[in-house]
């Protein structure tokens, strides 16, 4: 556990210098180190931790090294605006004090189309419609 955190410490220093978000997902992380042994539910977990999809583990050096796949697809970037409108959406149910379970109706300029049903199942939205400027309300 020790040295998934060391690798997540690394990851997180690699997206501050290319100025990435961690709610924005990425390809690929690349650990190369000479010995290095993980069981793979501590991988998810660092996956899950540094938000990427593949985590590759290459022979290297003693000292460990870790290189971040920082090139955004466009699918990446969809995916990264949902997650944004998600944590938006949450943040208006907060200030409105809807309760964990209580659906909302959202108007958004735009949204990802293949990303549509996550935005509703994450952030509990029965209807999302297109409109001029973003707005949640009580069903």
């Amino acid at each position: 556990m020790d040295l998934a955190r060391k690798i997540v410490e690394m990851a997180h220093s690699k997206r501050k210098e290319a100025m990435i978000k961690v709610r924005q997902p990425l390809a690929e992380l690349k650990v190369k180190n000479s010995t290095l042994v993980i069981r793979e539910e501590i991988v998810e977990v660092i996956k899950d931790e540094i938000n990427v999809k593949k985590i590759v583990f290459e022979k290297g050096k003693d000292v460990m090294a870790v290189l971040l796949d920082v090139n955004l697809t466009e699918e990446l970037k969809r995916e990264g605006a949902a997650r944004d409108i998600v944590r938006m959406i949450q943040g208006e149910r907060k200030k409105m004090g809807t309760s964990l379970d209580e659906k909302v109706n959202v108007t958004l300029e735009a949204w990802p189309k293949e990303f549509e049903e996550e935005i509703k199942k994450k952030a509990l939205v029965e209807n999302l419609t297109k409109g001029e400027s973003f707005s949640v309300n009580r069903k």
